[in-house]
Parts: C-alpha cells; sequence; structure tokens
C-alpha cells in the first residue's frame, strides 16, 4: 500500500511540474534563470508554511534532532537553490525541451546514489523499465533538440553543463530527503525545512555579492510574478510535497523515473496551449515510456 501511494504522489509530482514548467520558463526568460530561482524561494516560502499550519497545525515542525536538520538542509540547497537555479538557467540558454533530455538521467543517478547511501536495490524488471522509461522519454524530447545546436557553441556547451549539474543536484537532494525523512518524518514538514534551508542560503549568498536589491526589483514586475506565483502554488509547493511523499513510501529509482515524465506529460500541453503539432514519435515515445512505467509498478 505504500508503494503505490508513492507512485500516485510521483504521478502527482509529475503533472504539477509538466504544468508548472511553462510558467517557469515563462517567467524565467526575461530575468534569467537565478533570478527566477531566488523569486521562487521567496514567493514559496510563506505558502508552504501555511500550508504545514493547516495540514499540522504549527507554523514550523519542532523537535527536529540535528541529523534530519542537517539532511534536509543540505537536500534544500542541493536541490532546490543550486540544482533548480542550473535548470531554470539551462531553460533559458538551450530550451526546455534540451534541458529536459538531459534531466531524464536523474533516475539513473538517483538510482545509483540511492545505493549507496540508502542501500536500496531495484530487481531485473525494474532496472528494464527504468531504462525503458527514459529511453521514451528521451526519444520524446530529443524530436525537436537539434534546434539548441543552432545557438552559440559556447553557450550550447554551458546550457548542457548547467543541464547536468541540474540533474545531479536534484537526483542528490532528492536522497538526501528521503535520509532526512526516514522513522515516517512527516513529508509537508521537511518541505517547509529544505524550502527555508534553499532560501537563506541563496537569500545570502545574494546579499554578500550586493544583488539582493536588484534581484527584488527585477522580480517584482507583473510579467514575471504572475506566472511565477502560478508555477510556486503548482510546483514549487504542491509539487515538491508530492514528490516528497513519493521518495518516503516508494523506492527512490522508480519515484524518480515516474516523476521525470514531464515532457511527455507536457506534450498534450502544448497542443492546447501553444498549437504545437503532436508528431507519431512522439506519440510513440510516449507509449514506450508509459511501457517502462508499467514494468516498474509490475516489478
Amino acid at each position: 500500500m505504500n508503494a503505490q501511494i508513492g507512485h500516485l504522489a510521483a504521478f502527482g509530482t509529475a503533472l504539477c511540474w509538466a504544468v508548472s514548467a511553462i510558467y517557469f520558463t515563462r517567467a524565467s526568460s526575461p530575468v534569467g534563470g537565478g533570478r527566477a530561482n531566488h523569486a521562487r524561494v521567496l514567493l514559496a516560502l510563506p505558502t508552504i508554511v501555511v500550508l504545514h499550519l493547516a495540514v499540522r497545525g504549527q507554523v514550523f515542525p519542532t523537535h527536529l534532532e540535528a541529523e534530519r536538520w542537517g539532511w534536509l538542509a543540505l537536500s534544500g540547497v542541493i536541490g532546490l537553490a543550486l540544482g533548480d537555479s542550473f535548470l531554470f538557467s539551462a531553460f533559458v540558454l538551450i530550451g526546455p525541451r534540451l534541458s529536459l533530455l538531459i534531466m531524464s538521467m536523474v533516475p539513473i543517478i538517483g538510482t545509483t546514489a540511492a545505493w549507496i547511501v540508502l542501500g536500496e536495490t531495484l530487481n531485473s524488471l525494474e532496472l528494464a523499465g527504468v531504462i525503458v522509461a527514459v529511453g521514451g522519454i528521451g526519444w520524446v524530447v530529443m524530436e525537436r533538440s537539434g534546434a539548441g545546436r543552432s545557438t552559440i557553441p559556447r553557450r550550447y556547451a554551458y546550457g548542457v553543463l548547467l543541464s547536468l549539474a541540474a540533474a545531479c543536484g536534484q537526483a542528490l537532494g532528492l536522497v538526501a530527503a528521503k535520509k532526512g525523512m526516514e522513522g515516517h518524518f512527516p513529508a509537508i514538514s521537511a518541505h517547509v525545512v529544505r524550502m527555508l534551508a534553499a532560501a537563506i542560503a541563496m537569500w545570502a549568498f545574494a546579499c554578500l555579492r550586493g544583488r539582493a536589491g536588484s534581484i527584488a526589483r527585477a522580480i517584482w514586475d507583473r510579467g514575471v510574478l504572475v506566472p511565477m506565483a502560478i508555477a510556486v502554488v503548482l510546483g514549487s509547493t504542491l509539487g515538491i510535497w508530492l514528490s516528497l511523499v513519493s521518495v518516503q513510501h516508494a523506492r527512490l529509482g522508480v519515484a524518480a523515473t515516474i516523476m521525470a515524465l514531464p515532457p511527455v506529460l507536457i506534450l498534450p500541453l502544448a497542443y492546447w496551449q501553444l498549437h504545437e503539432r503532436i508528431t507519431h514519435r512522439a506519440i510513440l515515445g510516449t507509449v514506450v515510456s508509459f511501457a517502462g512505467i508499467a514494468m516498474l509498478l509490475m516489478g
């Protein structure tokens, strides 16, 4: 039953992230990925605190052991402060499609890290499911990724490196979060700690560099604030909370693979909102990726 909860939460995460990716990209383009991520944590923290108050009856989780605090804070800094800043910057440099192709490596990195840190293993069917699902996702995203190669070579290479760094940050952040939630620690409480740690790290660094004022002015614009607010509610509040529920109840490799579905789930959204044509290759890649997910769930 716990695994089923984790799988459902992972699907919910993927759906939230698919929708929020459109709004994050819109918010990042005018101001840059780093500034957009600063805005995200600033807007997300009070939203999550209110949600925590509604769910747990307190503003901030109490009685946190030093070790648990350390793992969750590390997860927030690696996954939310660093990893997501890298991803938003990659969106601007090489576009979301190529960035998400490289981010499809998260399940592989996460499975390896979970085996080393947590001792988690996958059986043969589950490993095959990871490979099939990641292959299907990659095939969908690669269909139009060639456009990225028309950019300036240095800009393209930098965007690829940022995407790789983002994939590592997200995978390692999930592993650290799962370690910090051992002993049935509430996922919503873990979410508050992670976001607080990320906000402190990011804005402290911005203040040290003397950039806090310019960042705040840049993001206080209706063209940035409105799509960012939508993305924060869907992606940074609900999506990340569900991702923590998922990794807490399911094996990380399985959860990370299901959560890697946004490039596939975004196809109907792109057709509906942006009137993009969905090709036969995209449909086949979607079928392949869901076949891989089915193998994971049967494993």
